[in-house]
């Protein structure tokens, strides 16, 4: 939400800015095309300071929605997410792309969890499998030892009866 509002704010102040640079230039020009006597001047610095003031209003009432949690109150955000923004992109289908985005992620998050609940049960049974593996070849071993043995006795007993039958 956080990062949500940042971009809100980075956003209004932009579009405040362009409305600010608009009626200051559409003024320039007017005052160019004709010279207006000083109450006219006074009176259309008035009005540009209200329509400033206006929009200083709604772009204050707008942040406080987002920060309440109520930005679809205000007219100025329901007049923005029914439109194109200023670079012609529709919001609806960026909408539906982000909403998709997130649905694909909520899928892919809980993948993940089985995921890995499968490899630690593979993981327990690798050890499992580890530990039986040890304990045959320790068996193996002393099997092997005892064979060994079993093999010199063996050996020595026919060697003796080898030496009665020489002798």
């Amino acid at each position: 939400m956080g990062h949500a509002h940042l971009a809100l704010c980075f956003s209004l102040a932009y579009q405040l800015w362009l409305i600010l640079v608009f009626i200051s230039d559409r003024d320039e020009e007017m005052a160019l095309e004709m010279r207006p006597r000083s109450g006219e001047r006074d009176h259309a610095r008035k009005k540009q300071k209200v329509r400033t003031h206006k929009m200083s209003e709604a772009v204050a009432q707008e942040a406080a929605a987002w920060e309440v949690g109520e930005l679809g109150r205000t007219s100025y955000a329901a007049s923005r997410a029914k439109t194109h923004d200023l670079y012609g992109v529709d919001r609806s289908e960026l909408q539906e792309e982000l909403e998709g985005t997130e649905r694909c992620l909520a899928k892919s998050q809980c993948l993940l969890k089985e995921s890995r609940g499968k490899f630690r049960s593979m993981e327990d049974q690798l050890l499992v499998s580890s530990r039986d593996v040890s304990t045959a070849q320790e068996k193996a071993e002393k099997a092997e030892e005892a064979l060994a043995k079993e093999t010199q006795v063996a050996l020595e007993k026919d060697k003796r009866i080898i030496m009665k039958y020489k002798c």
